[in-house]
């Protein structure tokens, strides 16, 4: 436990209780952002409780103020399937990151999208070993 208020995310669990899942359900059709903004509190409770894997991205973007509309989300999702120099090796090394965690192809295939996203965005630094368990700990 931290000292002070903890974040928002800080102890989000996975929900498997129906009911709570139809919560998330109603509120994201009302709009993750604007249900934050009207309901902090309650908003704090339900992440605590846990957000349902569908909803973590449409909660991560509210929470960090992207919209789908967006010129940077766009630029990523163009990076991200943009092969280039480190490509290769980061899909050699995706395998090898936390291999016990990282054992699905939806997880390894989302490491693979952040690191090849940000070696097309930083060329000049690319992609190195180490990188992937920095971006692995992140995705956590």
């Amino acid at each position: 436990s931290s000292r002070g208020s903890p974040s928002l995310f800080s102890q989000a669990a996975e929900v498997t209780n129906p009911k709570e899942v139809w919560k998330w359900d109603e509120m994201v059709g009302a709009g993750v952002a604007e249900y934050m903004r009207a309901y902090p509190k309650r908003m704090q409770r339900r992440v605590r409780r846990g957000i349902p894997q569908c909803y973590r991205w449409q909660v991560w973007k509210a929470r960090v103020g992207v919209l789908d509309s967006d010129p940077l989300l766009r630029r990523y999702e163009q990076l991200c399937g943009s092969p280039n120099a480190s490509t290769k090796q980061i899909e050699v090394d995706v395998s090898r990151t936390f291999p016990e965690i990282f054992s699905s192809l939806g997880s390894q295939q989302a490491l693979l999208r952040v690191l090849n996203a940000y070696a097309a965005h930083n060329p000049e630094v690319g992609y190195c070993q180490g990188m992937n368990f920095v971006v692995a700990l992140l995705l956590l």
